[in-house]
């Protein structure tokens, strides 16, 4: 049996451009094999970023200033060495790449944890439409059990 499209329902990609893993990130921080050495780079990245953005741009002290205003103390000396591959005892706890991201509003941080677990990250209000899609899937896999069941019933 054929589905019909269903052109009532929101399509959570309609408005998402195809998006490698880590969107935006050089390629020499995609490139990196150390985890932790991509996070560094990842994180200098999204602190440029913010800086050179035309609309509200921020600078690292603008950056450590909000990540603390928001509950974790940070300064912009402890940002310069989290986001250096050379400061090994210096890695960005997750309340502050937490803190980062909400601050810059530049979430490619998390994408790139989440591809290094072969995760993607959804908007929350795509949950109802992935849910959706999950039963009808369900649906169609207990309608076909019920089909086999009826056709083996009948043959014996």
């Amino acid at each position: 049996m054929v589905r019909k499209r269903d052109d009532r329902t929101l399509d959570i990609f309609s408005q998402r451009r195809p998006m490698a893993r880590g969107d935006g990130f050089s390629t020499r921080t995609l490139r990196t094999q150390v985890l932790e050495d991509k996070i560094s780079l990842a994180v200098s990245e999204m602190l440029d970023t913010a800086k050179k953005r035309k609309t509200k741009p921020l600078t690292r002290e603008a950056v450590a200033e909000g990540i603390s205003d928001i509950g974790v103390p940070t300064t912009k000396n402890a940002l310069d060495d989290e986001a250096a591959q050379s400061k090994i005892n210096h890695k960005i706890s997750v309340a502050r790449a937490v803190g980062l991201m909400k601050v810059t509003g530049d979430y490619r941080l998390l994408d790139l944890v989440a591809a290094e677990l072969d995760l993607t990250i959804v908007p929350r209000r795509f949950m109802s439409v992935i849910d959706e899609a999950v039963l009808a899937e369900e649906i169609d896999e207990k309608t076909r059990k019920l089909q086999q069941l009826r056709k083996r019933r009948r043959h014996q």
